[in-house]
């Protein structure tokens, strides 16, 4: 049962980011409210960078993954590019909770990164789910 809470909002997640990588996406920041009681949190970020760009866009994630991998509160960090839309790439990423991820967003490597996107002009779209349960 809470193997398939995880499931099913990873699945939900694709969902979302494969309507929107065919949508263009739209620059959002959503922050979810701290979670009362999370075993941890999921944080997605779908970014579509242009075409231009993806060479930069891959070189400066090398970097990002590497240091925020070795963050203390993070589970795990992966960056996936989609096999239809080259321009597009999701990260997923796994925190112990919301002080880590508060941490993470305030990193030199971060913010660093955060310059690129904005430089790049490339669109973002981030969500955090909160995995209440997991198996």
């Amino acid at each position: 049962m809470k193997k398939s809470i995880l499931v099913m909002a990873v699945a939900f997640t694709a969902t979302m980011f494969a309507s929107c990588c065919g949508n263009t996406c739209n620059k959002e920041e959503q922050k979810a409210a701290e979670p009362a009681a999370a075993v941890k949190l999921v944080v997605t970020a779908t970014i579509n960078i242009p075409a231009d760009k993806v060479e930069e866009f891959k070189l400066a994630t090398d970097s990002l993954i590497i240091n925020s991998r070795a963050e203390e509160g993070c589970l795990s960090y992966s960056l996936y590019q989609s096999a239809s839309e080259a321009n597009c790439f999701f990260f997923f990423e796994e925190w112990k909770d919301q002080a880590a991820i508060d941490a993470h967003f305030a990193t030199p490597h971060f913010q660093s990164f955060g310059k690129l996107l904005e430089e790049t002009g490339a669109e973002t779209l981030i969500k955090t789910l909160e995995v209440s349960a997991e198996k």
